[in-house]
């Protein structure tokens, strides 16, 4: 066990190793909450927008008997 009585040097291994953890922790939390569904409070709207125009397309285009 490394001897941290005097705080850890960024520069040893074990400051090395925890910089890093924490400059990959600090860039992978905001993409992972972007992908979440629970993030994204516009799916709802987005799906609505999304079948009133493919309701409106429709309308423009009717179907040939």
């Amino acid at each position: 066990m490394p001897d941290l009585s005097n705080g850890l040097d960024p520069f040893s291994p074990w400051g090395i190793a925890l910089l890093t953890f924490g400059v990959v922790f600090t860039f992978c939390i905001p993409f992972f909450l972007i992908k979440s569904d629970d993030f994204n409070p516009d799916k709802d709207s987005k799906a609505y927008q999304d079948e009133m125009r493919a309701k409106k397309i429709a309308s423009l285009y009717p179907k040939k008997p």
